[in-house]
């Protein structure tokens, strides 16, 4: 027999112990076992408690009809700080008039003015109360918002209502960074 033929029989006698070894081991500890078949589900757990949620919509359109829809969804895609605006039309003809119109900041969700409890406290009005109002919303863009890729505008039509929402769209969804209220 040639030295090569002997070498791997003592090989293949080398390893088959080894394995014999081992599942004389494992059998005799099952709990070494446990980790393994769980591997993938753990990975999944620990992923998804650091990743960020899915988008609810691929297109913009269709975030909007998610987002007025569920509150959560409103409160998850809410940037904080938020910037909310509000035209104050008590000014007209003080010697304040030059600030008809301010911003300030919000800190929390909670703290929006426009939350509605009748609205299951969104921001952004539900379908539902949209069409029972008579309102009406336009998706566009305004010079006017720097920074804002998005622009909706929430009308009453043949009023001065007016409600614009602004949003800028990152890591992969939309986020509402602010709201004026352009009401007279």
């Amino acid at each position: 027999m040639p030295s090569y033929a002997r070498c791997g029989l003592k090989h293949r006698a080398v390893v088959t112990a080894f394995l014999a070894v081992q599942t004389a081991v494992l059998s005799m500890c099952p709990g070494l076992l446990v980790f393994a078949p769980d591997t993938p589900s753990l990975i999944s757990e620990a992923h998804g408690a650091t990743s960020k949620p899915a988008c609810p919509a691929r297109d913009f359109r269709s975030f909007i009809t998610a987002f007025a829809e569920s509150e959560p969804i409103q409160r998850q895609y809410t940037r904080l700080p938020f910037v909310y605006g509000l035209l104050d039309l008590n000014l007209l003809g003080t010697d304040k008039e030059d600030n008809l119109f301010s911003r300030r900041l919000i800190r929390s969700f909670d703290a929006i003015p426009s939350r509605d409890p009748g609205d299951g406290y969104r921001i952004f009005p539900s379908k539902t109360k949209t069409e029972k109002a008579g309102l009406v919303i336009t998706i566009g863009t305004a010079a006017e918002y720097p920074g804002s890729k998005t622009i909706v505008r929430l009308g009453l039509p043949d009023s001065s209502f007016r409600v614009f929402y602004r949003f800028i769209r990152a890591d992969g969804c939309w986020s509402l960074i602010g709201i004026d209220d352009r009401s007279t």
